[in-house]
């Protein structure tokens, strides 16, 4: 897939970011989440390096064995003059962070079905994730780090 020229940054972690992104050949968007720079560029030259391109590789294979509405795709995994990036499918819409800043500067609530809703397809997701099974039926759960 190769590099991916970006939209907008969507956030941010410890080790990584995550950016919108375009796959022109596949002519979709996608969410690029990239080894932060400061991280990749102290890895450089050491066994680090290493580290981060088997986390990268073993997060995309875990997450892309699943097939589920509430688990985002993987599409791609590589690295592009030694930034490891993992593409992914792009979610258009609000995330759920920016739905609460919003209730709560306007200090309202949200609505009853709207939470049990939103929670619904949470752990709808979470329970996919924690009972994957292998292509022989052996259970491979996915211990998720990243709930957003």
């Amino acid at each position: 897939m190769g590099p991916h020229p970006q939209l907008g940054r969507l956030g941010e972690g410890a080790t990584s970011e995550v950016f919108h992104a375009r796959d022109e050949f596949h002519g979709r968007d996608v969410a690029l989440k990239c080894v932060r720079a400061p991280v990749a560029a102290t890895a450089g030259g050491s066994g680090a390096s290493h580290f981060y391109e088997r986390f990268f590789a073993a997060e995309a294979a875990l997450v892309g064995r699943l097939s589920h509405p509430n688990v985002v795709q993987i599409f791609d995994v590589g690295d592009v003059d030694g930034r490891y990036y993992i593409a992914m499918e792009y979610i258009r819409g609000w995330d759920l962070q920016l739905l609460v800043s919003v209730a709560t500067a306007l200090k309202r609530p949200w609505p009853p079905m709207l939470a049990a809703r939103v929670m619904i397809d949470v752990c709808a997701g979470l329970s996919a994730s924690h009972t994957a099974t292998d292509s022989k039926g052996v259970l491979h759960p996915v211990i998720h780090r990243d709930v957003s």
